[in-house]
């Protein structure tokens, strides 16, 4: 596990295992026995890896739970965000509603990605690469997006994205209600009980 978790967590930071053993003051072929399971660190290293990447010690024996998104539901996310916020005076305003019967279907993937995001501190475009498991203009691309809608800030004269925490729980909660206004007409005339299950449905427990 911890073999596996080191080498996700150093490839979404970017780092090169030669970065982390020059941190650490020992030797890449060090590294590269942890990550291919050939040895184990000792513990004295561990918060040492911690700090550096910016995660707990308790990190690196959890499974990742990041989830991917598709380039194209994003755009459709940052489209309605867009929407969402537009003021009702504005002459090109467009009823959420209407935006969503026409766009919809994007909801999933981008409520499972932002969720992931919560516990993201930073990545580079590579990390994400990889995460993504997609081309460098692809992750390029997500990350110009996420940029775009304030999720991302790009640290000043670095290659790091900086994940702004503090906004991921108000992008959950558009996904949120792009979901239940996708399916407003499900909603009336229900009672209770009803509308209790449908929302079970969209959202789980």
């Amino acid at each position: 596990m911890f073999s596996k978790r080191l080498k996700e967590i150093r490839l979404k930071s970017g780092l090169t295992q030669r970065e982390i053993a020059d941190f650490l003051h020992i030797s890449p072929q060090s590294i590269s026995k942890w990550e291919n399971g050939e040895a184990t660190p000792s513990i004295e290293f561990l918060p040492l890896l911690a700090r550096l990447f910016g995660c707990s010690a308790d990190d690196f024996f959890k499974e990742d739970t990041a989830s991917c998104v598709n380039v194209t539901d994003l755009k459709k996310f940052a489209e309605f965000h867009r929407v969402f916020l537009m003021d009702k005076s504005d002459p090109e305003y467009v009823d959420p509603i209407f935006y969503l019967k026409e766009n919809s279907g994007w909801e999933d993937n981008c409520l499972s990605f932002f969720t992931s995001m919560k516990d993201e501190r930073c990545f580079t475009v590579n990390a994400l690469q990889s995460r993504q498991g997609c081309d460098y203009e692809t992750a390029l691309e997500i990350c110009k997006t996420l940029e775009d809608i304030g999720c991302l800030t790009k640290a000043p004269d670095s290659k790091y994205y900086i994940t702004n925490a503090e906004n991921m729980g108000s992008f959950i909660f558009m996904v949120k209600t792009a979901k239940l206004l996708a399916n407003i007409d499900e909603c009336k005339g229900k009672n209770i009980q009803e509308l209790d299950d449908l929302l079970i449905r969209l959202f789980g427990k």
